[in-house]
């Protein structure tokens, strides 16, 4: 495939611009894949500090859309009768445990595709930098809360592609980067993309940024991730990778993975947050008709976009260089579907607060790091407001306390936010079988107030 820049695409670029002022973002990577024809650009610079401009070469951290790679090969396992989806995962790894021993025995590798496995899966620590970093990291999952019980509620899980990321290890008999790299990367031409900091500082790369208490914009530490988090969210990528991996997942490779496979993936399976659904590793849902796939990643001061709509051919990415990059890829995406092809993001109107809704405010408590949600009512506005965990864990920049900010009613089970940093953030209302009451944004929130 070949690729233009988006010089022809003013109207695009331009708006692109627009966000980067208003949301303050030093570096942007857009692209999209439009009848197999790739159009990108690089705009902006790497870092605030001794910056570069961002080119269609320069690597971001692309996040959690690593997942959809992980997936990819355990999908590849899958069809070559290494592993079976719906068996026990003990099967592969004997060793793994949980805190609740039924879930240690029956948990399947498509409960963890579909992110239902149940329980406090943002679990993040450094096990070191060597080729044990994954079997290491999976010793400390069995004192992780189970919030649900298994295959019950969808609710976003890291730690579960750590643990899929270990069974390809396994069954391949190699680091997960290196099966990566030779079964997948390569074979797709992915040159410009990598998972150890040693290789990309042989490039150019995006530093995250935030805006600091002073209002100033600072570099967020530390840059790399664990390399634990290799089958979770540590590639590194450009734009054009992006977008040639995109072209893999919307056509496909009968050398690689057969369509079959891939339409698994992207099939929903089970229901997620806000009227969404969820394949294998990637969320789903219907616009204007059609369905669109997509994932997308947040690692410390980067966001990253991934979208597909395979009935019109089309993918898009949008690599970001600061904390408030996913105000940016949410305005872009919705701009790039509208004016291209004539699909409008449609909210539901706001419902009036009523006393009946009163019940649903309160705090609510996420059991990984202690951060807590704040729903209130002061007989006049509803406002939100957020108490921060402690992220010291793997953070030396924790995230900034967002200022307080209006929520409204979307249903008589949702909020959403609608202005501030955290404009766009949704929430459900849920209750378990045992009565516990939930609010559900991607992760579990238990009510504590």
């Amino acid at each position: 495939m070949s690729y233009t820049d988006l010089s022809s695409f003013d109207g695009l670029r331009f708006f692109v611009l627009e966000q980067m002022a208003e949301h303050r973002v030093p570096g942007v990577a857009v692209g999209i894949l439009q009848g197999g024809q790739m159009h990108a650009e690089g705009l902006g610079t790497t870092s605030v500090l001794h910056g570069l401009p961002v080119t269609v070469d320069t690597l971001f951290q692309v996040g959690s859309t690593t997942k959809t790679l992980c997936a990819t090969l355990i999908m590849m396992l899958s069809e070559q009768g290494l592993l079976d989806l719906d068996a026990p995962v003990r099967r592969v790894l004997p060793d793994l445990q949980f805190a609740d021993p039924e879930v240690s025995a029956r948990v399947t590798a498509r409960h963890l595709l579909q992110h239902t496995g149940g329980w406090a899966g943002d679990y993040f620590i450094n096990t070191g930098d060597g080729d044990d970093a994954l079997e290491r990291y999976l010793h400390g999952l069995k004192n992780l809360a189970q919030l649900t019980p298994l295959g019950d509620l969808w609710h976003y899980n890291n730690s579960g592609f750590g643990i899929l990321g270990r069974v390809v290890e396994v069954l391949c008999g190699q680091t997960f980067e290196r099966v990566a790299r030779e079964r997948l990367l390569a074979p797709l031409g992915l040159q410009h993309s990598f998972f150890f900091p040693e290789e990309v500082m042989l490039e150019r790369f995006a530093v995250g940024h935030f805006v600091n208490a002073q209002g100033q914009l600072e570099r967020s530490r530390p840059w790399s991730l664990p390399r634990n988090t290799s089958s979770i969210g540590r590639l590194c990528s450009s734009v054009l990778d992006q977008l040639r991996y995109a072209a893999f997942h919307l056509s496909g490779d009968e050398g690689l993975l057969s369509r079959e496979s891939l339409e698994a993936m992207q099939t929903p399976s089970v229901q997620a947050a806000h009227g969404g659904q969820f394949g294998l590793s990637w969320f789903v849902r219907e616009l204007g008709g059609v369905r669109l796939i997509s994932h997308g990643g947040a690692t410390n001061g980067q966001m990253s976009a991934f979208w597909m709509i395979p009935a019109r051919e089309f993918a898009c990415t949008l690599l970001t260089n600061a904390e408030n990059g996913a105000l940016l890829n949410n305005a872009v995406s919705n701009f790039i579907r509208k004016t291209y092809l004539g699909l409008e993001e449609l909210e539901l109107p706001a419902l009036p607060f009523e006393p009946s809704l009163e019940p649903l405010l309160g705090a609510y408590r996420e059991d990984n790091f202690g951060t807590v949600l704040h729903f209130d009512w002061d007989g006049e506005n509803l406002s939100y407001t957020v108490e921060m965990g402690d992220y010291s864990s793997f953070l030396e920049t924790p995230p900034p306390v967002p200022p307080p900010a209006r929520f409204e009613f979307s249903s008589s089970h949702a909020v959403r936010v609608v202005e501030g940093e955290a404009k766009g953030m949704k929430g459900e209302f849920l209750t378990d079988s045992s009565g516990q009451k939930w609010l559900r944004t991607s992760r579990m929130f238990r009510k504590v107030g």
